[in-house]
């Protein structure tokens, strides 16, 4: 039998302790209320689990220990004495009457103002003096903060970094594995922070103290991480009318994900904080200045923390392996189509093949391209795959084939794949398996742990764990998933239609599929976008709502859902920091993710920020280049930029992978008006069944301001047509003729309906409006960007 902790701390301490009562316990240790015998006080005695304490080791504790017990200060609750228990390091410190800040916002809530800033002050002037002392506290969160006649103390001094340095691999479930306080450097695992880390945990203190909420949260460790590395701040005033402008612009900063952009100096922290000019200091000396230190960027936080994801643990990323030729750095691999025959076949060939992919993606040293959507032309190339993995501008191809074999009652399927070196199309390993519909998620799992062995990549534990891992325990769940995923992707009214039914039928039979769920979400997502009106354009967005903050719920690392509830944030919310906080998480969960790029390059353009639209758009088409959705982006933000020439191409590449894609046939139109190019603009109006006198007018008056007059006569003629195009289009064929009132009427109309299609405010299509204010008001109301063209 275990010993009890009481019992154990009374046997091994009893000559110098007598222990009174459990005070509480932790995911780090158990505290108990104690006699100092020799002294005649009453202590608090914090006693090491026994896990941690032997990973810990007991020369290492007492070293760390010996460092906090040298610091002095009255903020700062001393380590009194420590030792081992039997086997179990403890530590004691002076027990202190009162509460700790987290019992009291549970009571309160908020506080009010003026206790919040004397509580930051007095954890600021703890966490200053440390500093001083070279001690990074690691662990500042409302638990470890102590209240005693009003006045704040600061616990646990020296005990994070030693939990910490225990195993860079986990979090090991103590109170360090919660991220709602950290840093972004140290949930990364940076080995030099600084007292910039302490002054960002601090800031969330001080946050939450004026809030009642941390600035980030979420459902899991690996959201919240996510969050801190890329989501912006939200608005503190917002939820606090009271707070002085100065105090949010000082959360703000102390909160930067870059340490470089935060104070120097916990001092100079809460000198902003109480309005104070220059530095605050706990002692007479001003601080001196901190070493140089490399530039910490957000992006590097965001790919760190993408690591973790999905696997249950806190990782590292290790240094890029060298490839069986020296070369160091990722392995650029393209996912094929699997050759096959047969409508009922292509769903399974899919699957199969995505799966590969998202499995892939996991593993630390290849990057994934080609994932979510498919060439259909390239499924009979067997052939041609070097010639593909060139066009793809990858390093390796995974391709192969597929087909059904039927013996008496039972239908097989053989699966034939192989990895093939693009450099001399040399096939690098291949198989065949023979029973997949039995073995479907053992084949999946093989064949992914023989590529990678393939690529001569070592995985970590996790990694392989991640790569076997099936998504779900039921086959028959999976197999609806993959038929919903196959005609998601046709991206058509019929298919849609067809994806939501088998996500729904696959939930049926594994409600803990999270995947399937953000299966659901991405299908409601583009229902109105596709014009599929089985259901309201509202009722739609609130099923893709309902369906991504299951999937979250489920696995809140899941970066299909933050991608799809980013959509339903931009789309039907019009919550444009909301939804990009979505898109980031989504991106930094999963950063070959070319859906969640996609939809973040349209949130960018829409806005108008035109140049970040472009860096994403660019991204994602390198990711999935067979996908018209993906280049269709990449045309979208050149077209913002009034780069109409390079766009031409783009859209024409969409229309040759699906000539009834109807956003390249627009697209296309917008950017041969926008080149000048009358002629071929005609053409594509004809193509399209809009080759109207009225339509020709249109194009010729915002190619040419000159015809402008010519074309509003015709307009007033037809104005009933213009009309029921809707108003987007009546806004575009108004603003060509510089009918401005009538434009500006049409476009006000878009802005009023929360339910509309979003308006393309800041695209060249409305430039002869730039001057008008009336257009500034929209724009202004709309949340976007002031316009920064001159007015055509």
């Amino acid at each position: 039998m275990v010993e009890p902790l009481e019992q154990l701390l009374s046997r091994s301490l009893g000559e110098r302790y007598q222990i009174e009562r459990e005070l509480g316990r932790g995911g780090m240790a158990a505290v108990f209320l104690a006699l100092d015998l020799k002294h005649g006080r009453r202590v608090a005695l914090k006693v090491l689990h026994p896990g941690l304490a032997a990973m810990m080791g007991t020369e290492r504790f007492t070293r760390e220990i010996a460092i906090a017990a040298n610091l002095n200060h009255p903020h700062i609750v001393p380590v009194l004495d420590s030792g081992l228990a039997g086997e179990l390091p403890y530590y004691a410190m002076p027990y202190v009457e009162g509460e700790s800040l987290r019992a009291r916002l549970e009571r309160e809530g908020t506080l009010p103002f003026a206790d919040a800033l004397a509580l930051c002050r007095d954890v600021g002037s703890a966490l200053d003096a440390s500093h001083r002392s070279g001690l990074i506290h690691r662990d500042i969160k409302p638990e470890n903060i102590l209240l005693s006649h009003g006045q704040a103390v600061v616990a646990d001094f020296g005990i994070a970094r030693v939990i910490q340095s225990v195993d860079r691999l986990t979090a090991i479930g103590t109170s360090l594995g919660t991220p709602t306080y950290m840093s972004p450097e140290q949930m990364v695992g940076a080995d030099d922070l600084d007292g910039r880390s302490d002054q960002y945990s601090l800031a969330c203190v001080g946050y939450e103290m004026l809030t009642g909420h941390a600035p980030f949260s979420g459902a899991s460790f690996h959201e919240v991480a996510a969050r801190h590395a890329t989501a912006p701040v939200p608005p503190l005033t917002a939820a606090r009318g009271d707070v002085p402008g100065h105090v949010e612009a000082t959360l703000n900063k102390a909160l930067a994900k870059n340490p470089a952009d935060r104070f120097a100096t916990v001092g100079e922290f809460i000198a902003s904080l109480a309005g104070a000019p220059g530095e605050w200091v706990s002692g007479t000396a001003a601080a001196p200045p901190l070493p140089a230190r490399r530039h910490f960027r957000t992006a590097v936080v965001a790919g760190l923390v993408v690591a973790a994801a999905g696997t249950g643990w806190f990782l590292f990323r290790r240094p890029s392996q060298a490839s069986g030729d020296g070369r160091t750095g990722p392995v650029s691999i393209a996912v094929l189509p699997l050759v096959s025959r047969g409508e009922d076949s292509l769903h399974f060939a899919d699957g199969l093949s995505d799966e590969l992919a998202t499995r892939l993606t996991r593993v630390e040293g290849i990057s994934v391209i080609a994932r979510n959507n498919t060439l259909r032309s390239e499924r009979d190339t067997e052939s041609q795959w070097q010639e593909i993995g060139r066009r793809l501008g990858v390093e390796y191809v995974v391709a192969g084939s597929l087909q059904w074999s039927v013996g008496g009652a039972q239908r097989r399927v053989v699966v034939r794949p192989m990895l093939v070196r693009v450099a001399d199309g040399k096939a690098i390993w291949g198989a065949t398996y023979t029973n997949v519909v039995a073995d479907l998620f053992a084949v999946q799992a093989d064949v992914a742990q023989q590529v990678v062995a393939g690529l001569e990549i070592r995985l970590g534990s996790n990694e392989r764990r991640a790569i076997v891992t099936p998504p779900t325990a039921n086959r028959e769940a999976y197999s609806l998933y993959s038929l919903g995923r196959f005609h998601w992707k046709k991206r058509t009214t019929e298919g849609l239609q067809l994806a939501a039914t088998y996500f729904d039928r696959a939930i049926a039979i594994d409600s803990s599929f999270a995947r399937a769920y953000a299966g659901l979400a991405d299908a409601y997502v583009l229902f109105s976008q596709f014009d599929v009106r089985t259901v309201s354009r509202k009722e739609a967005y609130a099923r893709a709502r309902a369906a991504a903050l299951a999937a979250l719920r489920r696995d809140s690392t899941l970066a299909e859902a933050h991608a799809s509830l980013g959509e339903v944030l931009m789309y039907a919310d019009r919550d444009w920091p909301g939804a990009e906080a979505q898109f980031q998480s989504a991106i930094a969960l999963d950063p070959t993710y070319a859906t969640g790029r996609q939809w973040y390059t349209e949130l960018l353009a829409v806005v108008g920020r035109h140049e970040e639209a472009l860096a994403q758009g660019e991204r994602a088409e390198q990711l999935d280049p067979t996908s018209v959705v993906t280049v269709h982006a990449h045309a979208l933000a050149l077209r913002g930029l009034h780069r109409f020439t390079e766009s031409i191409p783009l859209y024409r590449r969409t229309l040759e992978i699906d000539p009834a894609f109807g956003y390249g046939q627009f697209g296309l139109l917008l950017s041969l008006i926008g080149a000048g190019e009358r002629d071929s603009a005609n053409a594509q109006l004809a193509r399209m069944g809009m080759g109207t006198d009225l339509h020709r007018a249109w194009v010729a008056a915002a190619i040419d301001s000159t015809a402008a007059p010519a074309g509003r006569r015709l307009v007033a003629s037809n104005r009933a047509i213009v009309g029921a195009a809707g108003p987007a289009m009546a806004a575009m064929i108004y603003a060509a003729v510089n009918d401005q009132d009538r434009a500006i009427g049409a476009l006000a109309q878009i802005v009023d309906d929360q339910g509309a299609v979003l308006p393309a405010l800041k695209f060249a299509e409305f430039d002869r409006l730039r001057g008008d204010p009336r257009f500034a008001t929209l724009v202004e109301r709309m949340g976007f960007l002031p316009d920064q063209r001159p007015p055509k």
